[in-house]
């Protein structure tokens, strides 16, 4: 057995878990994100010396790919919650008749065609 194949099995599952967990930042499959993450301790727990310095960059750079999409993703959904929570706060506000402000749209009133 080579000296170094126990780093480069961990460094290749490593690879792979990272590539999983891209494609489900991706397509939004939040039950693979939610799994994922513990294996990916476990992974990076088993790296030892010996993985080649290239296959850390490239582990590196995935790594922070998958981190720059999962910060997008907070965003995304803060910004959400943002304006979620500031359209339950604000009131529907039309024009009557004369032209004036009112604050409540009537209620049992439609629209009709003339």
């Amino acid at each position: 057995m080579r000296p170094f194949a126990e780093a480069d099995r961990a460094a290749s599952r490593l690879e792979a878990l990272l590539a999983e967990q891209h494609v489900a930042l991706r397509t939004g499959q939040l039950e693979t994100l939610g799994a994922i993450g513990p294996r990916l301790e476990r992974a990076m727990g088993l790296l030892t010396p010996g993985v080649p310095p290239q296959q850390l960059a490239r582990l590196r750079e995935m790594a922070a790919e998958n981190a720059r999409l999962i910060r997008a993703a907070l965003s995304g959904i803060a910004e959400v919650r943002s304006l979620r929570t500031g359209a339950q706060g604000t009131r529907l506000s039309t024009y009557d008749a004369s032209g004036r402000l009112s604050s409540q749209a009537a209620i049992g009133q439609t629209l009709a065609r003339r």
